[in-house]
């Protein structure tokens, strides 16, 4: 064999010359002419060769696709011009039916002195038949795999792609041309290294395998196999790849559907149109006795022996044997299920071409769910009785507010008209009635206010069992002898953050609606104690706010009790179940606004026949109660001090007046917190007096603006309710708030609390 890297000297011309060879040898001059040629040459090529070229001859040298070859573009030529060895596939036309493939190739040498060039030629003519055979079953190979939906490819032992087909192409949305020569983690970089650690081992163990992968939302079914030599080495892997995404995500969807059915605690039966059972989850096989190997074959009737009506049951399935979906409700009154509802869906079972072949029947015991929404329904109604409540109290803090204004005025006017009138006339008796109905209904305002959780709030920690044991005090020279009281106290102390008077009130107002409810007798129960609360329990328990630990007051009598109607507005300001003339409707409305302007709640339970339990929860204060205050008022006298007096209410205003002037004190009174505001600047008061809630600025901000040009300005505020402005802030929580109504000695000794406090700093 011819090497193209070998020299002119390893040609041996003068054996060559004789044909010592099957390859042509020629040698060309510098000019290209024919100096040499051997006789395979001479065979090959079809003419004689003696000092002629290889133009000479009628022959056509074309190239591999058959284009003309010019004389100038010879490799000989070519090696000539160059210097450089040249090779080259030619085909060769020397004559009608002499077509011969030659591998031609070309060295620079010398001959006679001068450059030459030595060219052969080898008969390849049979390796390009091959060749040529080769591509076209190639050809026919590509058209068949390019037809099969599978993706096909072969890899070789770099793992790169040296094959697809058109499934591929689409399959990696790029054309062969752009996956040939590339690995597959080249291609896709979310593959794995498992995948290649596989294709080496088949290179290496010479198996087959066949393997499920997923690429994104893709599975595929990929078959592998290597391809050998003849020798058995292997020097490539074919591989097929099916996308089985379908298949995958339906029997997916089934096992879904099966472990969904198989999870559920609904009972779920299959039967035919015979009404065999064909097949039954876990949750049906554990109502019935045998177990659903021994249910499945049988009838489905024969299997519910407990089923109130057979009859009604085979009718209904009946119907949906004939196509109809059909649901319905039983109570059971007897077997495993006695008492409890269930709620059954059936429907029918088709086939592919929409044929009723069957039926199932769905089954689920609902008697907690009914029970959960029934208890969900009495939340709710709690929840609108308490918002109702709320409603109510915004309507009822708003009158008892004005009304203030006007017992202000009327019991002061009383206590001036009083003051002048002889001890011993008709007159003052007449004042004096003014006076105690005023009381009355200061009482009643202030009973509003404190449900509207608007009273002016003096908290303090008390110990609610002493709050009761002094109550309880009370209540021995009032309940009467004909209902007998027991009372019950929990050990230790119950802290709690009330206003002490109101929530004696309330133990007061407890007991005297339990005496009302026992007209002929019966026992009366009064009992404290401590719960814990979640926050899963607050909205059961009557408005309180926040979870934590509740002191608990419960008052108990055996009375009537109360129906559903009248247990819903039992807390509603004015309602009450007495005959006219013997109640007002608020003592329980007090109740509830005690318990709520402190973050606790009140919960009534009542039966008609079973009596009555109000039960009050108030937040455990974490302090202790403190040791009473004994100090002594101060004399309400005035020394000419100047009070700066704010009051939008003219009666009042006026009386205010009157009064402090009457006093000892320098009066300058204005009707609005502007009014103030204007005359502060040239007046230096000693103490302003002044309204909550007024037109335009509020008592509070009249506060802050005067105080911005006197810091230590002393500030006593008057009002019906303190729900609506910041009294307690940080700002205001020195100074000192005047409940209304209030009698003359209630503000003239605040006055002077309040002027004393000033000098004293």
């Amino acid at each position: 064999m011819t090497r193209l890297d070998r020299g002119p000297d390893d040609l041996g011309w003068q054996s060559v010359a004789v044909g010592a060879v099957d390859e042509g040898i020629v040698l060309f001059d510098h000019e290209g002419q024919v100096r040499q040629a051997n006789d395979a040459a001479r065979r090959m090529l079809g003419v004689a060769m003696t000092g002629g070229d290889l133009a000479s001859p009628p022959m056509r040298v074309l190239d591999e696709q058959g284009d003309p070859i010019a004389p100038h573009d010879f490799i000989s030529t070519t090696t000539l011009r160059t210097g450089q060895p040249q090779q080259r596939i030619v085909q060769l036309y020397a004559g009608p039916g002499h077509m011969v493939w030659l591998m031609a190739r070309s060295w620079p040498t010398e001959f006679e002195g001068a450059a030459a060039v030595v060219t052969t030629f080898t008969d390849v003519t049979v390796r390009k038949q091959a060749e040529d055979a080769l591509r076209a079953s190639e050809g026919r190979l590509q058209s068949i795999l390019d037809a099969v939906p599978a993706s096909v490819f072969v890899k070789d032992t770099d793992g790169r792609y040296t094959f697809v087909n058109r499934a591929f192409e689409a399959e990696a949305g790029r054309p062969a041309e752009q996956i040939l020569g590339r690995t597959a983690g080249e291609l896709a970089p979310e593959v794995s290294a498992g995948a290649r650690e596989q294709d080496e081992r088949l290179f290496r163990t010479g198996e087959t395998v066949s393997d499920v992968l997923r690429n994104g939302d893709r599975v595929y079914l990929t078959t592998k196999v290597p391809l050998r030599t003849h020798e058995g080495e292997a020097y490539a892997l074919a591989g097929v790849s099916t996308d089985i995404t379908a298949q995958v995500r339906s029997a997916e969807t089934q096992a879904v559907a099966a472990a969904v059915v198989e999870s559920t605690t609904d009972a779920i039966v299959t039967f035919d149109k015979s009404l065999v059972v064909t097949g039954m989850n876990s949750a049906a096989s554990a109502a019935e006795p045998v177990g659903s190997v021994g249910a499945v074959g049988r009838k489905l009737l024969d299997g519910l022996p407990s089923y109130p009506d057979l009859v009604d049951l085979q009718a209904r399935l009946d119907l949906v044997i004939g196509g109809s979906y059909i649901e319905w409700e039983v109570t059971y009154a007897r077997g495993v299920l006695d008492g409890r509802t269930v709620s059954v869906r059936a429907f029918p079972i088709r086939s592919d071409e929409g044929q009723v072949i069957g039926g199932a029947v769905m089954a689920r015991d609902v008697s907690a769910s009914r029970a959960a929404a029934e208890r969900e329904r009495d939340l709710q109604r709690q929840v609108d009785h308490l918002q109702r409540l709320e409603s109510l109290g915004q309507l009822a803090g708003g009158v008892a507010h004005d009304f203030n204004n006007l017992l202000a005025a009327i019991n002061l006017t009383a206590e001036m008209l009083a003051r002048l009138l002889p001890p011993d006339g008709q007159e003052r008796r007449y004042a004096d009635q003014i006076l105690a109905i005023t009381s009355r209904g200061v009482a009643l305002t202030r009973q509003m206010l404190v449900f509207a959780r608007r009273e002016p709030r003096s908290y303090s920690v008390v110990d609610l069992n002493d709050v009761v044991r002094r109550a309880d005090l009370l209540l021995e020279r009032t309940l009467g002898a004909q209902v007998s009281r027991g009372l019950t106290l929990s050990a230790g102390t119950q802290p709690v953050e009330a206003d002490p008077a109101q929530l004696e009130q309330v133990v007061i107002n407890l007991a005297l609606n339990a005496r009302d409810a026992m007209p002929t007798g019966g026992s009366l129960a009064i009992s404290t104690g401590r719960v814990t609360l979640a926050v899963g329990d607050l909205q059961r328990f009557g408005g309180v706010t926040a979870p934590g630990e509740f002191a608990v007051l419960a008052v108990s009598d055996d009375g009537p009790g109360m129906d559903a109607d009248m247990l819903a507005r039992a807390m509603e300001p004015f309602f009450t179940t007495k005959p006219p003339g013997q109640g007002t409707g608020l003592g329980l409305s007090l109740v509830y606004g005690v318990a709520s302007q402190v973050g606790g709640g009140v919960v009534i339970y009542s039966e008609p026949g079973a009596g009555t339990t109000v039960r009050v929860y108030l937040p455990v204060s974490s302090a202790e109660p403190p040791v009473a205050d004994t100090r002594r008022p101060a004399p309400a006298v005035g020394a000419g001090e100047l009070v700066l007096l704010v009051e939008d209410s003219t009666d009042l205003r006026v009386l205010l007046q009157e009064l402090l002037v009457d006093s000892g004190y320098r009066v300058l009174a204005c009707a609005s917190a502007e009014e103030a505001i204007d005359v502060a600047g040239s007046v230096s008061p000693a103490m302003l007096l002044t309204d909550v809630v007024m037109p335009g600025l509020t008592g509070p901000q009249l506060a802050a603006r005067l105080r911005a040009e006197t810091p230590q300005l002393p500030v006593l505020l008057m009002s019906g309710y303190s729900g609506d402005h910041p009294l307690h802030d940080a700002e205001h929580a020195a100074d000192l708030l005047l409940e209304k109504p209030f009698t003359a000695d209630d503000i003239l000794h605040a006055i002077r609390r309040v002027l004393d406090a000033s000098s004293a700093r």
